[in-house]
């Protein structure tokens, strides 16, 4: 939680700084790893940047490179 945390300020920040005008649609590429693999980062990790993304009125579409969770999202 706190790497999610983290990320949606630093996004946040940025955002601010940079004055970046958002898109209405932003795909966001996730990796949730294969079986067995331990050293992957966790979706949870990307909870805050989609919580900040969802704020400024942007729809997030995740992609996954992974066959087995595209196969549990279509259950």
């Amino acid at each position: 939680e706190e790497v999610s945390v983290l990320a949606g300020n630093l996004l946040e920040e940025f955002i601010k700084r940079e004055n970046i005008n958002l898109p209405h649609e932003m795909p966001i590429k996730v990796h949730f790893g294969e079986r067995g693999n331990s050293t992957y980062i966790k979706s949870a990790c990307y909870n805050g940047i989609i919580d900040v993304l969802k704020k400024n009125n942007v729809s997030v579409k995740e992609l996954s490179d992974n066959i087995e969770k595209q196969l549990e999202n279509l259950k």
